[in-house]
């Protein structure tokens, strides 16, 4: 087997394993998402949304992906380093940012096109909010999004990665303790109007707090492997809760904005969408 090839393979097996908050906590973004809509955004939804809840459309892109393996790194991005000044949007650094701005053109285009073009687009937008506030969705090029990272976890006999303990045992945790992920209490306006790009960066910035020390020796190399347990989950599990209720009442905002005429007045747009070139909104 070439080296090309089984690069390939390696990569194609570890964005599979890419499932950012799991099922759990996507249709925990969709849940808190509801609670802020507005009368007119629901009702508009309704024909998009067809007989499916928020909830289901936010896992649909995961349910799909080994049938259409296209869309594998449309994920997530990855920021080598936290940027200074902007940062590079481009489709080769995976296509979380450009994905998202192609599914709101789609949701908001003006025509006849088909019910399930803007069913599916309505679906991608809300998973890759989702996606975008996942910290190890804005990767840092070196070790798929935490996936080659390998934890002891509590007392599971074997190792497990970062990437699966954010995904699913984190949000468990912070859906079980409440840690205020169920808030309706709703963020300033200055957050919630913050452009996608800052929800990336924020994202990426958060890795120097969720990664354990020395990473060089349990990514990739496994020399020396990390036991994590009850005193990281106490520590992450509100920046889950604030990550996946940002998460939601941001999407709210969007959805609101672009199918409320009146709330669209009445609030200040979401700032520049950079690189997103005939996005309208």
């Amino acid at each position: 087997m070439s080296k090309h090839i089984a690069h390939l393979l390696t990569v194609f097996f570890f964005a599979k394993n890419i499932f950012a908050w799991g099922f759990i906590g996507h249709k925990q973004v969709a849940i808190i998402a509801k609670q802020h809509l507005t009368p007119t955004t629901i009702q508009k939804l309704l024909p998009i949304q067809h007989k499916d809840s928020l909830e289901q459309l936010s896992i649909w892109p995961d349910t799909v992906r080994n049938y259409y393996p296209n869309t594998i790194n449309w994920h997530y991005i990855t920021i080598p380093n936290i940027p200074t000044k902007q940062l590079d949007l481009s489709n080769k650094n995976g296509q979380l940012y450009q994905q998202l701005c192609n599914n709101i053109k789609a949701l908001t285009k003006n025509n006849n096109a088909h019910w399930q073009e803007k069913h599916q687009a309505l679906s991608w937008v809300i998973h890759l909010v989702g996606d975008a506030h996942q910290p190890l969705h804005a990767g840092n090029g070196k070790d798929f999004g935490g996936n080659t990272c390998k934890i002891k976890w509590h007392k599971r006999k074997n190792p497990i990665s970062l990437h699966k303990i954010w995904d699913n045992y984190l949000v468990k945790a912070a859906i079980k303790t409440n840690n205020n992920i169920n808030n309706k209490s709703q963020f300033n306006q200055q957050l919630l109007i913050a452009s996608p790009t800052t929800w990336l960066i924020e994202s990426r910035k958060l890795h120097s707090v969720i990664y354990p020390a020395n990473p060089t020796t349990y990514c990739n190399s496994n020399q020396t492997i990390p036991k994590l347990g009850k005193d990281y989950t106490k520590k992450m599990t509100p920046i889950v809760s604030a990550r996946i209720s940002i998460a939601g009442q941001r999407l709210a905002y969007l959805l609101n904005y672009i199918f409320d005429q009146n709330f669209k007045k009445n609030h200040a747009p979401i700032k520049q969408w950079q690189q997103c070139s005939g996005l309208k909104l």
